[in-house]
């Protein structure tokens, strides 16, 4: 039990720390792209604010809905892995929020940050489960 409340904290820690890293980030980007380009020159006049609402925003939102729905609803199921799912469904939000609020190259800034919680979130289930997976070979050998 004391190890389950240590990988716990240790994954709501890296799961705040992203959270806080991304918002940043997001305010940074809003606060550059609000900025007026005054010269031009490749792809920087591309990328600006502008809002888009299409169907696929809008199954994708809804997608995330069900998806921390069925996460709310099934909580004590997934109990150990529970923060993983929250940071992957926290990466698609933020690739959607970049999908729907900004046009051109920008919108790469939220797919690297969903690719980057898909990837710390799996790292932190195969973490999970091997450390399972030693623990039960050592109640099993001793």
């Amino acid at each position: 039990m004391e190890s389950n409340g240590g990988f716990v904290r240790i994954s709501w820690m890296i799961y705040f720390g992203l959270l806080a890293l991304g918002i940043i980030t997001a305010c940074i980007t809003f606060y550059e792209l609000s900025l007026p380009v005054i010269d031009a020159m490749g792809d920087e006049g591309q990328s600006r604010i502008e809002i888009r609402w299409g169907s696929f925003h809008l199954y994708s939102s809804v997608g995330i809905l069900v998806l921390t729905g069925l996460l709310a609803l099934s909580y004590q199921r997934v109990k150990p892995f529970h923060v993983a799912f929250i940071l992957i469904l926290t990466g698609a939000a933020y690739f959607l929020f970049f999908m729907t609020f900004t046009v051109g190259w920008v919108v790469a800034q939220g797919m690297l940050g969903f690719a980057v919680a898909v990837v710390v979130g799996v790292m932190l289930i195969v973490s999970r489960l091997v450390h399972m997976w030693v623990r039960l070979v050592k109640r099993n050998k001793g």
